[in-house]
């Protein structure tokens, strides 16, 4: 049992040798460490905006995990930090079992190899990007956007990448006997309809175009998840909302 499961946890990462950078980044420790910052940044716009009074908005992917909390007993302002002090607890437990040693330089190279896969996917999708966001930037400010962009990051890789995507696919190699490639296509796909579908639960109209956009989108984040892990998704995703915020102010 104890090698099946040392099997299932290196399955994304048979390209690259179990040592260096790459391999150590994508432990779920530097994932989990790395996505504290997000966290912090957006709990900390939430606040400031709804102090000075503005329309409270929130990351479906946050309202969905508190409400979590929510039922098991905890309120107000305790969620949030039994959210946080459970993230790093987390962080800490996974590190013990982990070889991977940490280098304070892994971290910042993080944020560089995330810019850069933001950049690419925001230029390679330059013109559907256009078409799809003048929808969702209107009527919102900038720092409102902003502080959502930071909440994508870490809310919405943990809700639809860490569990929709990577737990599907490990329950479907493990429990249903499902090829390894089949698997994570399936969870993938899973994962991205979800991900696309999610975005019109608040004011956004549904159209197809926006719904398919935002689908391969969610796949592109679940490769990024699936090689390179947690922490370089989380901001990449929002690397990404920040490049196309940065991108429509321009215009």
């Amino acid at each position: 049992m104890a090698a099946e499961r040392r099997k299932l946890s290196r399955l994304p990462g048979s390209l690259f040798p179990q040592r260096g950078y790459f391999y150590s980044t994508r432990t779920p420790a530097y994932g989990l460490i790395m996505i504290v910052p997000l966290l912090l940044i957006y709990e900390a716009m939430a606040l400031k905006i709804g102090r000075a009074g503005m329309i409270r908005v929130r990351n479906l992917g946050d309202v969905l995990l508190k409400e979590v909390i929510l039922r098991i007993g905890i309120h107000g302002s305790f969620a949030l930090g039994i959210f946080f002090v459970s993230i790093l607890i987390l962080a800490i437990f996974l590190r013990k079992k982990e070889t991977a040693p940490l280098r304070l330089q892994y971290f910042f190279l993080m944020i560089l190899e995330s810019a850069f896969y933001a950049v690419f996917l925001g230029l390679l999708i330059n013109r559907l990007m256009n078409f799809v966001m003048l929808s969702i930037l209107s009527g919102n400010s900038t720092q409102l956007q902003v502080m959502l962009a930071f909440g994508a990051g870490v809310y919405e890789e943990l809700l639809f990448r860490a569990f929709f995507f990577y737990v599907s696919a490990i329950a479907l190699i493990r429990f249903i006997r499902m090829k390894k490639w089949a698997a994570w296509f399936a969870a993938a796909f899973f994962s991205s309809i979800l991900f696309s579908w999610a975005h019109f639960l608040g004011a956004e109209t549904f159209t197809y175009y926006s719904f398919f956009f935002r689908f391969f989108i969610g796949l592109a984040f679940c490769v990024i998840f699936l090689f390179r892990g947690l922490g370089v998704a989380a901001w990449t995703h929002a690397f990404y909302d920040l490049f196309i915020i940065v991108d429509q102010l321009l215009r």
